[in-house]
């Protein structure tokens, strides 16, 4: 899995369009914007401070992780809160005890090769009926280009839980490559048939159909690919490149520019947007970015290195990738020992694997290590500065160790980077409802509502102006929750809240 940088969690989608009239959720925003009336009456405070799951990355490299095998900070425990008095139990934390290493560890190319062989083997035999434990081998054996066993290790895998899409993706490359797209093509159609789907087989299927010449039916699977993945820039890098051999250069030309929104400017992006606006005849946007290009290729001349440099750098992603798909495994049958063991493994082999430090704050969070999970949030923003779930992240922590000056700091933090960010103030509406400031949580949740008119963002209304006793303000709210899906888990723990 190539480790490409973290990207920022998106705002979580509006649950449905907005009403045709948008009188009740300007009423809304208007009532939460008037002056606080005293709390005297608390119907119903629920208040949480557990972030939403972090879109892990996936990538189409020999070994991609399933974010579906990988742990999420969803599932953990955010700061206790009393429905009566709305006070924040904390956790004292420990001294941390791990040391995150700095600089990569050196390696010995053979020697990592066994590693890797070894852990591929025992964890099979360890967990013979886990369907992850073979997806992990098979993506070793297929990045160490042993085939044949990765395709039985895959096909295995698959055997045992047909309905995670990592696996499909993985084989499906490794079918492409060997030249029998029709069985790639015939598997995937098979799986997305059954609600399988993932950006990664829509990838795998896209170049199947574009390797056999059937470019409208790539351009076709790819159209529909990025309207289900929108961010993901290898989508529109692809479409672009079938749209040019289909001769639709203006088409072409939109979609490669916003590949290069996505990721920056590359070879092959800047190939494709040279060729596209030479076909239409814009010679001077062309010479342009012609020019462009000519400065990445001498830049990559200049910086090329020694075959075996190269390959170790390779086997060191393989291996660092390989160990965090091994902790996942430990962590599913609860072994967290090896799973942490795995992961700091990893980072010793890529100590700026953003993806193994976010898996190994879950598993001292697990753990109750809430001083090594703090300093291994703070190691993440140091990473990746604008990924605002790491901030979110952090200050759930550092609620729960009782630090609320901080956690708010750090919200802050997040918010002066990204006004925007859902995440990020929806979080602190939150903190300000646990600490009592009704003024500060009804603006915050204002502007929630206003950023991303969803279930979600109405219910953090509903309870403020309940906490605050805007009790019809509380009402309208929940309506038009139910509006938008009557069936969302919040509405329903909300009833099951109310019974008791």
């Amino acid at each position: 899995m190539t480790n490409k940088k973290s990207k920022r969690r998106r705002s979580s989608p509006p649950s449905s369009k907005k009403p045709e009239s948008f009188s009740g959720p300007n009423r809304l925003l208007q009532v939460l914007l008037a002056a606080v009336v005293g709390a005297t009456a608390i119907i119903f405070v629920f208040v949480w401070m557990t972030p939403i799951d972090d879109e892990l990355e996936k990538s189409s490299s020999n070994l991609a992780i399933d974010a579906a095998a990988l742990p999420t900070e969803s599932a953990l425990p955010g700061p206790v809160v009393s429905s009566s008095s709305a006070q924040i139990h904390p956790v004292p934390p420990s001294e941390a005890t791990t040391v995150l290493p700095t600089e990569p560890a050196a390696i010995d190319v053979a020697v990592l090769q066994d590693e890797l062989l070894g852990l591929a083997n025992s964890i099979t035999q360890s967990y013979p009926d886990d369907a992850g434990a073979f997806h992990f081998a098979a993506q070793v054996h297929y990045g160490l280009q042993q085939s044949q066993v990765a395709e039985e290790a895959w096909r295995k895998c698959l055997a045992l839980s047909p309905t995670v899409p990592g696996p499909y993706a993985g084989l499906a490359e490794l079918l492409n490559k060997s030249g029998r797209e029709s069985q790639s093509i015939e598997l995937l159609k098979s799986a997305q048939a059954r609600g399988i789907d993932s950006y990664e087989m829509a990838l795998q299927l896209a170049a199947a159909y574009e390797n056999t010449g059937e470019l409208e039916l790539a351009s076709k699977s790819l159209e529909a690919a990025v309207e289900s993945y929108p961010s993901e820039d290898g989508l529109w890098l692809a479409l672009a490149r079938v749209q040019n051999q289909l001769s639709e250069f203006d088409k072409a030309e939109l979609t490669i520019a916003r590949a290069i929104e996505l990721a920056g400017e590359s070879e092959p992006a800047l190939f494709i947007q040279m060729s596209a606006l030479a076909r239409q005849g814009k010679r001077e946007l062309a010479s342009q970015t012609q020019a462009k290009l000519a400065e990445l290729n001498a830049a990559r001349t200049a910086n090329i290195v020694q075959f075996q440099d190269t390959y170790e750098s390779v086997l060191r992603e393989l291996a660092g990738n390989a160990m965090l798909s091994m902790s996942a495994v430990y962590e599913e049958h609860h072994d967290l020992d090896k799973a942490e063991k795995w992961l700091l493994r990893a980072l010793e082999l890529s100590p700026d694997n953003g993806q193994a430090y976010m898996s190994l704050a879950s598993v001292y969070r697990k753990q109750a290590n809430l001083a090594s999970a703090l300093s291994v949030h703070r190691k993440l923003i140091q990473l990746q500065p604008r990924n605002m779930l790491n901030y979110t992240n952090l200050a759930s922590l550092q609620l729960q160790a009782g630090d609320i000056v901080q956690a708010e700091t750090t919200l802050n933090q997040a918010i002066s980077l990204d006004s925007s960010d859902v995440l990020s103030l929806s979080a602190l509406a939150r903190l300000k409802l646990a600490t009592g400031n009704l003024a500060e949580a009804r603006m915050f949740a204002a502007r929630v509502l206003q950023l991303n008119y969803s279930v979600e963002s109405l219910m953090l209304v509903a309870v403020i102006a309940e906490t605050s006793g805007e009790i019809e303000t509380a009402r309208s709210a929940i309506a038009e929750a139910r509006k938008l899906n009557p069936a969302h888990p919040l509405l329903n723990q909300r009833e099951e809240s109310t019974k008791q």
